[in-house]
């Protein structure tokens, strides 16, 4: 269905119809906009001349639009009645990868079209704080002005941005400069009960208030678990973990409400007190802890690890003995290297969104996260994006959500689905690893420290892929070039997969003839793929991101490069007669993973080297 542009203001149509399939001409079908908060949700009838489109937030009047797109007429009344107040994504900004507010923009309108009503940008350090000029020195922090530029670009679809920040844990960026030093209790936690810690806070909380015109900040306070170790111990000596943690987070909620934010916190430090260490544990919530809980919070319940539904109800039924407001956040699966794990984040998620239905959790969101350098594009997991906004009122099938994910952003589901073959080349099982492929790439060809766990043919199956991502990278749109890097990838893991494994049955078979074919062959074919996957990796990350950051994919594929050389000259020097034996392959390959087949793994610092690094 093409729309009338008349009853919309020119500058929306004209960004709407960027790079989405919304069509908008003279003698199009007109559109009567009716705002009703009372349906919760929006309501579709009329023909093919006049369409009435009820709504009860703005961006549910965009989600109707991307509705009617593949209709040529109304058929009867089309309802949809929200299942969550809010619903949207959580962008990781600390992690390498800040987003361009370009890209923002770009993200915002997609969210739009499906009917998504909240951005939260988590930013450890990535945002201007003022007088505090190493606060994301260097980082690609987000100015005020471009905040402010992003939050007037959301309101305009009717979505609200949220600040995400910590104020504990998670800021070794920051706590690296040594003007912070004073302030640091243990590893990357801030000392708390210190004036010039909460004067610092202040400051970050003020200066989310100064961009943002949201209500709503989340506050971080997790994975805090050496708080009260460090410093704070040699000045104040021992101190109950669950007592330090509650006066901190009361001092900041304070310092929220002087700024007017009602603040929304991390919940795991609060179960791992009373639970040994473990968030997901047996314990129930005991009274002390539901009964501390300051009432005008939020907390925010993470999970991305439970594929069964039972395992998320309990656990939101324990939140909910907390006497504030219980917040759900689910994960795509992007952190575990240069490609997605799709299938197994959309299965999560529909156990997880259908028991937060169940149980009355009404605010949701999924987090993209970008652990270890933010190798994958935010783009790569867009399929759960869109899972996310399909749960608008029922759970969806995959042909469901590839309809919709073609209609709001033009790409293939299946073609998406191509990514996630990368892990099945790692083993065996419906989910046998967590993008093997990073360590595959990046492990060395003569220490081989996952040798062990090659895949029997996984260059084959990497050729594979390769061929199928370069079709689907063909097709074009925003999303191509997230398919040239994935093909290259695949091109690297095509030869160099089992590489080391040849190298090491060559050398224990004395068979100098492979030994050679390889040295003067398959490494100069392989210095020359990882060089075209690192020209594919920074048109995409130029594209979507920032420039900062991406120097530590340079560091790291700069040094595979150079190892890939070494090894090719200490095959020479065997070969030559000028080493004897070469005391890398004399050793046994030992398993990296205690178990085979199930290996989740993304430490980069891990996988090159079994030494300090």
């Amino acid at each position: 269905m093409v729309f009338s542009p008349k009853g919309f203001d020119d500058f929306l149509v004209q960004e709407l119809i960027v790079n989405t399939r919304i069509a908008f001409e003279e003698g199009g079908t007109r559109v009567a906009k009716i705002w009703d908060d009372a349906i919760d949700g929006l309501e579709i009838s009329g023909d093919t001349n006049l369409v009435h489109i009820r709504y009860s937030q703005k961006v549910y009047l965009y989600r109707a639009l991307s509705l009617l797109h593949d209709i040529a007429a109304v058929p009867g009344i089309i309802q949809e009645t929200a299942a969550f107040k809010s619903n949207g994504i959580m962008l990781d900004c600390s992690r390498n990868a800040v987003p361009t507010v370009d890209t923002l923009k770009y993200v915002l309108r997609q969210m739009a079209l499906t009917g998504l009503n909240t951005l939260m940008l988590y930013m450890e350090d990535n945002y201007e704080v003022s007088a505090e000029s190493y606060f994301g020195y260097m980082r690609g922090r987000y100015s005020a002005q471009e905040l402010q530029e992003a939050v007037s670009y959301a309101q305009l679809f009717g979505i609200e941005i949220i600040p995400c920040i910590q104020t504990l844990a998670h800021l070794n960026t920051v706590l690296q400069w040594s003007c912070y030093e004073e302030i640091r209790d243990i590893d990357d936690i801030l000392l708390v009960e210190n004036e010039r810690t909460y004067e610092l806070i202040e400051k970050m909380i003020s200066s989310c208030r100064a961009a943002f015109n949201s209500r709503h900040i989340h506050i971080g306070m997790d994975e805090a678990h050496h708080i009260g170790r460090g410093r704070y111990y040699d000045q104040h000596g021992d101190r109950n973990s669950f007592e330090l943690m509650l006066s901190h987070m009361n001092k900041v909620i304070e310092i929220c409400r002087k700024y007017d934010f009602e603040p929304m916190f991390w919940s795991d430090m609060f179960f791992k007190i009373y639970n040994n260490g473990l968030y997901y544990g047996d314990n129930p919530v005991p009274s002390p802890l539901a009964d501390s809980i300051p009432p005008q919070t939020a907390a925010v319940y993470w999970d991305y690890y439970h594929d069964d539904y039972d395992g998320y109800a309990r656990m939101i039924r324990e939140h909910k003995k907390l006497p504030c407001k219980t917040v759900f956040a689910g994960g795509a699966w992007k952190w575990g290297g240069y490609l997605p794990s799709l299938k197994r984040s959309l299965n999560r998620s529909r156990s997880a969104l259908r028991a937060c239905i169940d149980n009355g959790v009404d605010s949701v969101f999924l987090t993209l996260w970008g652990d270890d350098g933010a190798d994958a594009s935010l783009f790569s997991v867009w399929p759960v994006v869109q899972l996310y906004a399909e749960n608008f009122h029922r759970t969806v099938n995959d042909t469901r959500l590839a309809e919709r994910l073609k209609t709001c952003s033009g790409a293939e589901l299946e073609d998406f689905f191509l990514l996630d073959a990368e892990n099945e080349a790692g083993g065996a099982g419906e989910f046998p690893s967590n993008s093997p492929g990073k360590y595959l790439l990046f492990q060395d060809l003569l220490t081989g420290i996952f040798d062990a766990h090659v895949a029997e043919n996984a260059n084959l199956t990497y050729g594979q892929m390769q061929q199928s991502l370069k079709t689907a990278a063909k097709k074009g749109g925003r999303y191509g070039c997230v398919f040239d890097t994935a093909a290259a990838l695949c091109g690297v893991l095509a030869i160099k997969a089992d590489c080391g494994v040849q190298i090491k049955r060559a050398y224990d078979d004395s068979d100098r003839e492979s030994l050679a074919a390889i040295c003067e062959e398959k490494i100069p074919e392989i210095i020359h793929r990882v060089k075209d996957f690192r020209r594919c990796l920074e048109s995409q990350w130029m594209k979507e991101n920032k420039v900062f950051g991406f120097e530590v994919q340079d560091i790291r594929l700069g040094a595979l490069i150079q190892r890939l050389k070494t090894a090719r000259g200490r095959l020479r020097d065997y070969l030559d007669g000028n080493v004897p034996e070469l005391d890398e392959l004399k050793e046994d390959k030992l398993p990296f993973f205690e178990n085979p087949i199930y290996n989740d793994f993304n430490q980069w610092k891990r996988m090159v080297t079994v030494s300090y690094l």
